[in-house]
């Protein structure tokens, strides 16, 4: 009696682990998904203010005084961010704050923003009341706590979706610390890698991505004419983790953007998503580390590197060297009282040595492998992240072409 309760406690311990193990995976799964739509889903809105009213402000101003004055164009949903930059110039402006609690005191970056999105305007032929610019300080809320939270988690898409990426890095120093700010200090901001990587992934023109490196925004240099600035780029970029955050709890917050990115890094076929996975594959620990993203990566490419109907290697492999020992196995599905979870009959038969005759073994009743398990899991997840994917990329698309042809891409519905 003792011992069959011994058998009946380590069976049901046993369930408790399985059962556990597949609440942590469905977890996982469906993380995987949401990042997948946190490039296809505007958590808040993007607000954007134009070119002759941002050099009329005369220094950049909170984001709360440029609403209450009608000067913000808000677009509200991503089908109406790639509808509206189809035909529209959007310059993103991405640079490093000068204070602790003002952007930019003594209106260095201001300046040199000011110089190089007119420049950036005359080079394409606009005239400032046809271009909009974005500015974290005037297009996300700093006052309301939890619309800022959610601008923050869109970051990386207003980023991907603006026209134009402008990195302004002047030589300054920092108001508070009195530190050096420049580009190297640039580079080295979380935040900062974070835009860039979105940027030079989703834009997928280097010839559209500038850094302006000049207090009057005169010095512009180009990703794609200047090899010294993009090698140094790609390398940097990537490691978000690694770089510097104030509050270094905001690195959990970037974890669904930083899948999202990786995601999409691996579905599209581009130079600069070839050249990420290149840069990743390197230094795979230093951009995902575990503190922060677990097995989370890893889930994400066994969703993406399985398609229906074809066994993973794992399952090709052991019958392939079944197949080699002359044996054939037959997997007959059980029910099993644990929801998710099936046990399998292995009917296996070998080739007797007299007469070609088969002796049959006893069936015998054992779990199924947890690779198959996985792999059955991770195809009801597969619909929806490849869903999800389409989205993004399908408007995407459409938005592009429709910018090649010159008009203005009807409005979508937005998806349910």
């Amino acid at each position: 009696v003792a011992v069959v309760l011994r058998v009946r406690r380590a069976r049901l311990r046993w369930f408790e682990a399985l059962a556990a193990e597949h609440e942590v995976q469905q977890r996982e799964e469906e993380r995987i998904v949401e990042a997948a739509r946190f490039m296809a889903h505007l958590r808040a809105p993007m607000c954007l203010v134009r070119l002759d009213d941002f050099t009329a402000h005369g220094k950049l101003l909170l984001h709360e005084v440029v609403r209450d004055r009608g000067q913000l164009h808000v677009l509200d949903t991503y089908e109406e961010v790639l509808a509206f930059t189809a035909d529209t110039e959007v310059i993103f402006v991405s640079h490093q704050w000068l204070g602790s609690s003002e952007p930019d005191p003594h209106d260095v970056h201001y300046t040199a923003m000011k110089g190089a999105c007119h420049r950036i305007a005359n080079d394409l032929g606009k005239n400032p009341q046809e271009v909009y610019v974005w500015v974290d300080y005037l297009s996300i809320p700093q006052r309301c706590e939890g619309l800022k939270l959610l601008s923050i988690q869109s970051l990386a898409l207003y980023a991907a979706t603006a026209s134009t990426f402008l990195v302004v890095a002047p030589e300054s120093v920092h108001a508070d610390t009195g530190a050096v700010c420049n580009l190297d200090t640039y580079k080295a901001r979380g935040w900062c890698r974070l835009e860039n990587w979105a940027a030079i992934l989703r834009i997928n023109e280097l010839a559209r991505v500038y850094v302006v490196s000049s207090g009057d925004g005169a010095e512009l240099h180009n990703l794609e004419s200047d090899p010294e600035y993009e090698s140094l780029w790609w390398s940097t970029a990537v490691r978000v983790f690694d770089g510097q955050f104030t509050v270094e709890e905001d690195k959990a917050l970037l974890v669904n953007t930083i899948l999202g990115l990786w995601i999409f890094s691996l579905k599209r076929q581009s130079h600069a998503s070839q050249r990420v996975l290149e840069v990743i594959g390197n230094e795979r620990e230093g951009v995902f580390p575990k503190r922060w993203c677990g097995k989370l990566v890893d889930t994400a490419d066994g969703m993406l590197a399985l398609r229906p109907g074809k066994p993973n290697e794992r399952e090709q492999r052991a019958d392939n060297e079944s197949a080699r020992a002359g044996i054939l196995r037959t997997r007959v599905a059980t029910s099993h009282p644990l929801p998710g979870v099936q046990r399998t009959r292995m009917v296996t038969s070998a080739a007797a040595s007299s007469g070609g005759q088969r002796s049959q073994v006893a069936p015998k009743l054992v779990r199924r492998s947890t690779t198959t398990t996985l792999r059955v899991r991770r195809l009801v997840a597969y619909r929806p992240l490849m869903s999800a994917l389409h989205l993004a990329d399908g408007w995407e698309a459409r938005a592009t072409t429709m910018r090649g042809q010159g008009h203005d891409p009807p409005r979508q519905r937005r998806p349910r």
